[in-house]
């Protein structure tokens, strides 16, 4: 789990979820800025619990703010598979595209945006938001190095990440004015 870790990227199911794994097939990375002053305070005292008993041998928390993009990079690098079942979000995420650049299979909430996309463009895996025997049983089928070779394999992670290029960006903001410029001309 990458980036700023407000409530909506679900990292209290993500430590209710990763506390079932086993310890020696997985190792967890969550690294990012956790504003815990979003969240309650139940919920606060449950996730540092949680932290806290976990951190060590197969488990790290880096959880101070990234301002270097190269930095979320190769933390996104680092990683086999990318947790993004954020909670209630209805729209994608740079993080998605960057886990499409360096073929990176992702498991995210289901229907939305995110998930659309990722069922669309075979990015990884779809679980219902905040069950967590789906989202272990998620996390267990891409801990198997087979399993996120083969989603690699047959996932179209360039088509994704090219249609989030540059390139296509300027083509659909020129389209954009052009449609702008015309309307007004009518």
């Amino acid at each position: 789990l990458v980036g700023l870790l407000q409530r909506r990227k679900g990292l209290q199911t993500f430590l209710r979820s990763i506390q079932l794994l086993d310890p020696k097939k997985t190792y967890i990375l969550v690294a990012g800025h956790l504003p815990l002053h979003d969240y309650s305070a139940e919920a606060q005292k449950e996730i540092k619990s949680s932290m806290a008993a976990m951190n060590g041998a197969d488990h790290h928390f880096e959880l101070d703010y990234i301002d270097d993009p190269r930095e979320v990079n190769a933390y996104i690098n680092l990683c086999d598979v990318l947790y993004l079942c954020y909670e209630k979000f209805y729209y994608s995420s740079g993080i998605l595209t960057k886990a499409a650049i360096f073929k990176k299979p992702v498991i995210v909430s289901k229907g939305y945006c995110m998930g659309e996309r990722v069922e669309k463009y075979r990015l990884g895996l779809t679980v219902q938001e905040k069950n967590i025997p789906r989202i272990v049983a998620a996390l267990e089928i891409l801990s198997d190095k087979e399993s996120r070779e083969k989603i690699v394999e047959d996932g179209r992670f360039q088509e994704y990440a090219a249609f989030h290029s540059i390139e296509n960006l300027e083509s659909v903001f020129k389209r954009v004015l052009e449609l702008s410029t015309n309307e007004r001309n009518q």
